[in-house]
């Protein structure tokens, strides 16, 4: 019952992308699709692993895919969690703001697009 949030994204040098699709459950039907962008939300409320396909489509008619798995485990809600005895507190290490990062899955597709392009272009 907890709200997933999924961003995808992708780019190609040459084209626009026209699409943004998301099959919540890996069943080859997208439940949720864009012309804007790649997130979206989803409410899993059956326990088990379930593998999402993200796709985005460029505006020549090329796609590219890419998965998550997502595991829903059953759990108590986190007010309702017992306190873990003291332990010693670990190194915290600072990590870069969010805005100078790229999700790895941000990654896959822009260099899965980029391929495909480059093999189309060096066909002709």
């Amino acid at each position: 019952g907890e709200l997933v949030q999924f961003n995808g994204a992708g780019s190609d040098e040459y084209h626009e992308i026209v699409l943004y699709e998301w099959d919540f459950n890996g069943d080859g039907l997208y439940e949720w699709s864009s012309k804007e962008n790649g997130r979206t939300t989803n409410i899993y409320n059956t326990e088990g692993i379930a593998v999402a396909i993200f796709r985005i489509t460029c505006s020549s008619g090329y796609s590219v895919t890419d998965t998550i798995t997502i595991t829903v485990a059953e759990g108590k809600p986190p007010e309702e969690q017992e306190e873990p005895e003291e332990q010693e507190e670990p190194e915290v290490q600072e990590l870069p703001d969010e805005e100078d990062t790229l999700s790895s899955l941000s990654i896959v597709f822009t260099l899965s697009l980029l391929s495909l392009v480059s093999i189309y272009y060096r066909k002709d």
